[in-house]
């Protein structure tokens, strides 16, 4: 995102630490003199109150499901997660299935 970023507005990063950046073109922030600013999210205080409104069917998280595994076709899934192969945005593995359910990527869904 840093590399296509043309004016110097503050970029939020907000998340969970997850400790060493990977892959990630801080050199370029440095460059364009971007403005990052990042924090935890309040997971305890908001995880309540999301956890309810999927429960009520206001909100449906598995939108951004893109592939249902096994758990042992995890190494595979994780080289085309890795890779950015098929659309893959998030998969969801559950022990016990044998057959890779390849959901549609999220642009070829309805809104």
């Amino acid at each position: 995102m840093s590399l296509c970023t043309i004016a110097p507005p503050p970029w939020p990063i907000p998340g969970v630490y997850g400790g060493w950046l990977d892959k990630f073109p801080l050199g370029a922030a440095f460059a364009k003199g971007l403005t990052l600013k990042m924090g935890q999210t309040h997971m305890h205080k908001y995880m309540p109150i999301l956890l309810e409104r999927i429960d009520r069917g206001e909100i449906d998280p598995s939108i951004i499901i893109t592939h249902r595994i096994g758990l042992e076709d995890a190494p595979a899934m994780y080289r085309t997660f890795r890779d950015k192969q098929d659309a893959c945005i998030k998969v969801a593995m559950k022990p016990g299935v044998t057959a890779p359910d390849h959901t549609d990527p999220p642009s070829s869904r309805q809104q």
